[in-house]
């Protein structure tokens, strides 16, 4: 009899919430990995906070990451806030997904992810400026360009927290180089063309100018 009360005891229990307080703050999105975002891959995601006005997004504690949701064809919600994308999903397909941050005193938090051909050649990766000349754009910092579409561009005097110059949408034809840059708005529309080749195992763009309107402009990209 008194090992049954202890069992319903037990039972009766309420577990106690987490302790989310190092996972709210002013600010939540969802990010992922890899960056590359291919037909056939399993990509993790992971809850993100801002946890002060001008500080950069950290991880948030799985324990406070709950009720995921998943929007797009081609993939599938898979335990442990992971996303199966079939090596069938249509590539370009964009894929939207969202999570309760932070417990009950968080909010929710967005991502959007677009799906990567299982062979097809893409820009990604954060790139320090080796050479810049013929530009109206002063001398770059660092530039970076998202698989699913994204550039940004950073001066030195912007290399500070999570700041950059200036970003917008990008197009890129991995066989022939040309690059197209546009702003933030849809649909995409050009505002300077030109090309981005792997020479030398450096990214040159020629005719970019970033911030300007040089079709002079040659700027050598290492790293990535």
């Amino acid at each position: 009899m008194f090992a049954l009360l202890a069992l319903l005891a037990v039972q009766d229990r309420v577990p106690e919430p987490p302790d989310c307080s190092e996972s709210t703050g002013v600010g939540y999105g969802v990010g992922y990995q890899p960056a590359v975002t291919r037909q056939g891959d399993t990509i993790e995601l992971t809850g993100m906070v801002v946890r002060g006005y001008g500080m950069p997004p950290t991880p948030a504690s799985p324990q406070c990451v709950s009720d995921w949701k998943v929007e797009g064809e081609g993939v599938k919600l898979l335990r442990g806030g992971k996303l199966q994308i079939s090596d069938k999903a249509v590539p370009g397909t964009v894929i939207r997904f969202s999570a309760q941050i932070g417990g009950i005193r968080g909010e929710r938090g967005y991502g959007s992810l677009k799906v990567i051909g299982a062979t097809e050649k893409v820009l990604s990766g954060r790139f320090s400026v080796a050479e810049q000349s013929g530009c109206t754009t002063p001398k770059i910092a660092e530039m970076g360009f998202s698989a699913n579409g994204y550039y940004n561009y950073t001066l030195p005097e912007d290399m500070f927290e999570t700041k950059v110059t200036g970003s917008g949408a990008y197009r890129w034809d991995g066989d022939s180089g040309k690059l197209e840059l546009g702003g933030t708005n849809e649909p995409f529309r050009a505002q300077r063309t030109g090309t981005a080749k792997w020479i030398g195992g450096a990214l040159v763009l020629e005719g970019i100018d970033p911030g300007g309107t040089s079709v002079k402009c040659r700027i050598t990209l290492t790293g990535g």
